[in-house]
């Protein structure tokens, strides 16, 4: 009851305000999983998956209408990984994860459907994403005895080209590799990146992995963070090469390089870098065009935070419960907290074009019962075992579901811990000086309000999706108590 309180007095009632567009009947029932497969500013596409088939519903522009469009022969081992959806047809990329083939499954807006095998790997290559480039989808792989990154672009089932990129980022296939337990998406094969979708703005749990994929314009840029480093592979896929920069930090207050740790967002031109060695955090702000070092802020763990705006915020949920929220003492406290942690940043821009920074860490254990075996330990969890052709390795074959991750694993014999420390800091559109000003809840305030306010038993909705949809937020769940999608809608 105090940390529910605690929350009201954080945020406002008032920013519990959100309005239900719709509940809507599915052909597919039980839904397992959901996902947005529509353009912005388009008609909403939203595509849901179980164990026995596909439907894909699309809205009308007041949602009060829908069309469905069923597939009823889906590929057991088939994965989802990505759309493509142009004026005439949407296209759904699968890779299955057991024999190593890409295919997709195209409509034209009738019920017939084409399905297509597009590539199978070979035994030296490696499937990392699938990432939308322009008008294109492009197929990622990587060769790990030469170092190469292969682009397969495709016009929906149409191959439009193959790139081959040799990266010279010597470490390239071991950091792809080595503790996909920190990832926060599934790796679909024996490697894995996180790719960060800038539709939404991110959150510490979003970002907090070491490893990051972003699509700028005609260019792939993979960040590789270690403790006092971060690697950026560039392919530019208009003209057909790869460049490679390494930046290295260093901070006043020397310690033991093994207790150095850091992260970094890349956000529009900048690039901003949060260096820790559990006395002493800097962040820096590099103007990535140039690669030229525009500001740096430290902050020290007897001092107060100078740069931040409202208090340092404790989060912490259990077995996907509704995360509580408590202020941090002090900077020593919120020192302590970050010390064990994995480090974050994340940058979205105000309307006054000043940037607002959430700076902190995250944290995630997951527990196996003593029926099941030992603990997972740190991170998510999604490394063990998880090669294209096996699961589980270590604890049962198939007993680890990374799909139903964070709020199934219960279900499942695991108990899953996430705590996240934080606080937010205004940082000025060019010089980066701290622009002291009271701040508005985001979305996500309101979202874990709206989430305290109506899941009684704790709770949240194990299937959702959320995307933004003009000047809002939508965030949709299956509501299992009566058999429905629930969507609604709220404030960025």
């Amino acid at each position: 009851m105090f940390k529910k309180a605690l929350i009201l007095l954080l945020f406002p009632l008032s920013l519990f305000s959100q309005r239900v567009i719709g509940t809507y009947n599915l052909k597919n029932k039980p839904t397992e999983f959901v996902y947005k497969v529509s353009r912005p500013q388009k008609p909403v596409k939203l595509f849901f998956q179980n164990d026995s088939e596909y439907e894909i519903i699309t809205f009308d522009s007041t949602f009060q209408n829908t069309k469905s469009l069923v597939y009823n022969n889906p590929i057991a081992r088939n994965r989802y990984v990505n759309f493509l959806e142009s004026d005439s047809l949407i296209s759904l990329y699968f890779l299955n994860i057991k024999s190593g083939e890409f295919s997709v499954l195209s409509s034209s807006g009738g019920q017939n459907f084409n399905y297509q095998k597009l590539f199978k790997e070979n035994d030296k290559e490696h499937f990392l994403k699938a990432v939308q480039v322009k008008d294109k989808m492009c197929a990622l792989s990587i060769i790990d005895t030469s170092n190469h990154l292969i682009v397969r672009s495709y016009d929906h089932f149409k191959l439009a080209g193959t790139d081959t990129f040799k990266i010279e980022f010597p470490m390239l296939i071991t950091a792809l590799k080595t503790e996909l337990n920190l990832l926060n998406q599934e790796p679909f094969s024996d490697i894995g990146i996180t790719y960060i979708n800038y539709e939404l703005e991110q959150q510490l749990s979003d970002i907090y992995t070491d490893r990051k994929l972003y699509v700028r314009d005609d260019k792939l840029v993979m960040i590789f963070d270690r403790n006092n480093t971060s690697h950026i592979v560039i392919a530019d896929l208009t003209k057909k090469k790869s460049y490679y920069k390494k930046f290295s930090f260093k901070l006043e207050l020397e310690t033991s390089p093994q207790t150095t740790k850091g992260n970094s967002y890349l956000f529009q031109d900048n690039f901003f870098r949060v260096t820790s060695n559990g006395h002493q955090l800097n962040l820096a702000i590099i103007d990535f065009r140039n690669f030229k070092l525009i500001r740096n802020h430290n902050i020290f763990d007897d001092m107060p935070i100078e740069i931040k705006n409202g208090p340092i915020l404790f989060e912490e949920s259990s077995n996907g419960s509704v995360p509580t929220i408590e202020p941090v003492k002090n900077t020593e406290k919120f020192f302590k907290i970050i010390r064990g942690a994995d480090l974050g940043v994340t940058a979205r821009q105000l309307s006054n074009n000043a940037y607002e920074l959430t700076i902190g860490s995250h944290q995630s254990e997951i527990y196996v019962s003593q029926a099941m075996g030992p603990t997972i330990g740190m991170g998510m969890g999604m490394g063990v075992g998880m090669g294209i052709g096996a699961m589980g390795v270590g604890i049962g074959s198939g007993a680890f579901d990374p799909f139903y991750y964070p709020y199934g694993i219960s279900n499942r014999g695991y108990s899953v811990s996430i705590e996240k420390a934080y606080f937010h800091s205004v940082l000025s559109e060019k010089e980066f000086a701290h622009v002291p000003m009271s701040l508005q809840t985001n979305y996500h305030n309101r979202k874990n309000l709206f989430w305290a306010r109506n899941f009684k038993n704790g709770k949240i909705p194990e299937v959702s999706a959320e995307y933004a949809f003009k000047d809002k937020v939508h965030y949709g769940y299956w509501d299992r108590k009566i058999s429905k999608f629930t969507l609604l809608e709220f404030e960025k």
